[in-house]
């Protein structure tokens, strides 16, 4: 029988080529998949990156089970924010700071 771990739930942040300046979106996702994107975007103009399961206090509660179905993978939106302040913010849980945000930094401390 063959164990393996699951696959973490990471936080992505991607921000579109031709997006606003300082607008990104943010996706929970497990590590796989966001290290996948992040590779695709090497070749293209977009800015994706994996801020890792501690960019999010509600990134660290997520079940792994819950982004992969029928072996597919797949990411969920968390919010889209314009600098440090949330545009939209999904989750059924308190908002918490834009990942690197002054506020997400005070919050680390």
């Amino acid at each position: 029988m063959k164990i393996t771990e699951p696959d973490p739930i990471t936080v992505l942040r991607i921000r579109k080529a031709d997006d606003p300046p300082g607008l990104a979106r943010f996706y929970l996702c497990g590590s796989k998949l966001a290290y996948r994107l992040v590779v695709n975007a090497i070749t293209s103009d977009d800015d994706v990156a994996d801020l890792g399961p501690g960019a999010l206090l509600y990134a660290q509660a997520a079940k792994p089970a819950e982004f992969h179905r029928d072996g597919h993978h797949f990411m969920v939106l968390v919010g889209v924010a314009q600098d440090s302040t949330w545009l939209l913010w999904t989750p059924p849980a308190p908002m918490e700071p834009v990942p690197g945000s002054p506020g997400a930094a005070a919050q680390a401390n």
